[in-house]
């Protein structure tokens, strides 16, 4: 024991060294924990710029079902819509449910031909889509409310009890459609649209035109690419015949008196359910399942279309841009290796050749130790303890300077980094004492050297080696690796 406190005590007698060693490590050990981490991390931000960088339609996730629910109470008209979306949720895997940022509910009526003169063939439908009150603004008039009207013989056939519904419409499709604020637009239904079928007659509706808006961001994600509630959308047959369809809005308390409406005189309602992913909760270690996940998905609700054999339908491109980023990014993984890890191992050689260089100083002190009666464990412990309290102490800063600066990522690999370069600092440490620990000790043979001296070509030996290892590293660099 006295052995180790006499070796220990140059520890702070050569404090400069020490210091600059410590330092040394540290900075090694630094790099090292991070290469893992920042690998990570540029996957991780691979696959969510990946993402981003798609349609919003295609990054996102929408169920559709025709039918018609229940009405709702006063406070929630569409708490029966949102409780089937619950439900259809559960079909989901978790992985996917676990990327949904939020969900809005989108409610469509069949499609209305105008029964007034335009440019091109008109039509419109009713819907209900939560929350669009917060992404519009209104230039004239004011917010439609649930309030329906009816009207008696109506047509050819003089039909009675047409709801008169009130709408809000966009400036555009008001400019193309020759639509102004308080006028009432008569509706009849498009027997070619698959929510109004060829019923025995015509399906009647009109709209009251209460407001007039435009759209504070037309190209925002809340849309989903769907422009209808914006402006017209051609729908051309052929190049000669072309067919302009878009939305009117109306009150989220409308559901009502529209699935009371739709259940007695036409198949139903169109509803939508509209999951917005989160690109940010994407992490490149789980990519592997959560496309297969996403596939399953995809065979469990096959079509992006209600058919009559597909009551749900499913309209997402997460599962193809998945897939593409996986081909895209196994080409380029071997780059981002060279250029997260390349560093740390430059790093490792250096702090190898400085740490020999270094440790040759206490020789003189083991040796004279050595002489003086010590055994080889004596000798061999106090270097072994020495490494470990130069190294450690700096590891365990180092952990947690890592985990700081980049939060993502596992915390193993961090671990095993900065294990491996506290290993090699007490390995080179210990080895310079290793031919002091297997010479005889006191009864020497005459000739053996105590310390040896370090030649001047053996020193600029290594400080080619290090300038090559720092010329490697510029030239990966110059090359973009």
């Amino acid at each position: 024991m006295r052995w180790l406190w006499i070796a220990l005590r140059r520890i702070g007698d050569d404090r400069g060294a020490t210091i600059g060693f410590a330092a040394l490590v540290l900075v090694t050990a630094l790099i090292a924990a991070l290469a893992p981490r920042v690998l990570a991390s540029l996957a991780d931000e691979a696959v969510r710029a990946e993402v981003r960088s798609a349609p919003a339609a295609a990054r996102s996730m929408v169920m559709l079902q025709n039918r018609t629910f229940g009405l709702g109470p006063a406070e929630d008209p569409l708490a029966q819509v949102r409780a089937a979306g619950d439900e259809l949720d559960t079909t989901v895997p978790g992985s996917i449910r676990a990327l949904v940022d939020h969900r809005e509910i989108e409610v469509e009526s069949g499609r209305y031909r105008v029964q007034k003169d335009t440019t091109d063939p008109a039509f419109v439908r009713l819907r209900i889509q939560e929350d669009a009150s917060d992404h519009i603004r209104y230039t004239d008039g004011r917010a439609p409310t649930a309030s329906v009207t009816v009207r008696d013989d109506v047509g050819p056939d003089q039909v009675d009890d047409v709801p008169v519904y009130e709408a809000a419409i966009s400036a555009e499709t008001a400019r193309r459609f020759g639509i102004s604020l308080g006028e009432t637009v008569p509706l009849v239904g498009d027997p070619g649209d698959q929510l109004i079928g060829r019923t025995n007659g015509d399906l009647y509706a009109f709209a009251t035109i209460t407001g007039i808006y435009e759209a504070l961001d037309p190209d925002e994600d809340y849309w989903l690419g769907d422009q209808q509630l914006i402006h017209p959308v051609i729908r051309a047959l052929s190049l000669e015949v072309q067919l302009l369809d878009a939305a009117l809005l109306v009150d989220d308390a409308t559901h009502a008196a529209l699935a009371q409406y739709a259940s007695t005189a036409s198949p139903g309602l169109r509803y939508s359910w509209r999951s917005f992913l989160d690109p940010r909760r994407l992490s490149q270690r789980s990519l592997a399942a959560l496309t297969t996940d996403f596939r399953r998905l995809l065979v469990e609700y096959p079509s992006a279309n209600i058919t009559p054999s597909t009551d749900t339908a499913l309209r997402t491109g997460m599962a193809a841009i998945l897939e593409t980023h996986q081909r895209r990014w196994a080409a380029a993984e071997g780059i981002v290796a060279v250029m997260a890890i390349g560093p740390a191992l430059v790093a490792l050689a250096t702090l190898t050749l400085i740490a020999v260089l270094a440790a040759r100083r206490r020789q003189v002190t083991m040796s004279l130790a050595r002489s003086r009666g010590a055994s080889g464990g004596q000798v061999l412990v106090p270097a072994v303890v020495e490494g470990l309290l130069i190294a450690v102490p700096g590891a365990v800063v180092v952990v947690v300077i890592a985990v700081a600066l980049i939060p993502g990522g596992l915390l193993t690999p961090t671990l095993v980094c900065v294990a491996v370069v506290v290993a090699i600092a007490v390995t080179v440490v210990t080895s310079t004492v290793v031919s002091i620990v297997r010479s005889r000790g006191p009864g020497k043979r005459d000739g053996d050297r105590v310390v040896g001296r370090v030649g001047a070509r053996r020193l600029v030996l290594e400080g080619l080696i290090v300038a090559g290892a720092i010329g490697a590293a510029l030239l990966l660099r110059q090359r973009g690796l």
